[in-house]
C-alpha cells in the first residue's frame, strides 16, 4: 500500500501545470548535454541511520523524465 500511495503521488506531480507564462522565445531549438549520478549516497538529516541511496549511479539524457522513489519497509 506505501507504493501504491509513493506513487500515486508522484503522478500528481508530474501531472501539476506550471505556473508560468512560456514564450517560444525562452525555449531553445534543440537540447544538448547530459545529466550524470555517479556513486551518490544519501540520507535524510533526520534519519542519518537509514541510507536511502547508496553509490547509485545513473544518466539522464535531454527529453528523459527521471523519478526515484524510496520504499522503506519496517521488519
Amino acid at each position: 500500500m506505501n507504493a501504491a500511495g509513493s506513487s500515486e503521488k508522484i503522478f500528481e506531480y508530474l501531472d501539476i501545470k506550471p505556473n508560468l507564462q512560456i514564450t517560444r522565445a525562452y525555449e531553445p531549438d534543440k537540447i544538448q548535454g547530459s545529466i550524470e549520478f555517479k556513486n551518490v549516497h544519501f540520507t535524510y538529516p533526520t534519519r542519518p541511520e537509514i541510507s536511502v541511496l547508496k553509490g547509485i549511479s545513473f544518466s539522464v539524457r535531454p527529453g528523459e523524465v527521471v523519478a526515484l522513489v524510496y520504499t522503506y519497509l519496517f521488519e
